[in-house]
């Protein structure tokens, strides 16, 4: 006869012998049912089911720290493309400001010239107009002068009309 020693992985009481003395017994077949004596293996089978749990537990905190983590990272993403996005329009604008500035600098140049020009075209226009006035003057003079001249000469009013007799005796 064959004899086989049969051992177990677990403490445990026989509770109940499946098989008789002499009958045949086919593989992966139950040959006896223990008793769980010292609460071990039902101690370890909770143990395992909470280690599960724990384990689902632990994943589903994982991946929703990841997905908070991946939320956070396309916000900051947005909101420094938003930053730089307003950072390039400040410099848009502080350029533009700094072309009004110049540009408004040559306005009030210009504005200094045109009326630095004015004055400048205002007195010699003012010159100008005294001197025709002066002009004018020469000329009433001068015309009176040859007036009295030609009068002088032709004898045409009653004061010089006898001032050539002399010269005219001797023509």
């Amino acid at each position: 006869k064959n004899n086989i020693i049969v051992t177990s992985q677990v403490v445990g009481r026989i509770k109940n012998i499946e098989y008789n003395i002499g009958e045949s017994v086919s593989k992966n077949s139950r040959i006896i049912s223990l008793t769980d004596s010292s609460g071990s293996y039902s101690f370890n089978k909770k143990r395992a089911k909470n280690a599960l749990i724990q384990s689902k537990l632990s994943y589903e905190q994982t991946k929703i720290s990841l997905e908070k983590a991946i939320s956070d990272t396309d916000f900051a993403i947005r909101q420094t493309q938003r930053q730089a996005d307003e950072t390039k329009i400040q410099q848009r604008n502080s350029t533009e400001k700094l072309q009004i500035q110049q540009l408004e600098k040559q306005i009030e140049k210009t504005e200094y010239d045109y009326q630095t020009k004015l004055s400048a075209d205002t007195t010699t226009v003012e010159n100008f107009i005294h001197t025709v006035e002066n002009l004018q003057k020469d000329v009433q003079l001068l015309y009176k002068d040859i007036k009295i001249a030609t009068d002088k000469i032709v004898g045409t009013s009653d004061l010089y009309k006898s001032e050539n007799d002399d010269f005219e005796r001797i023509l």
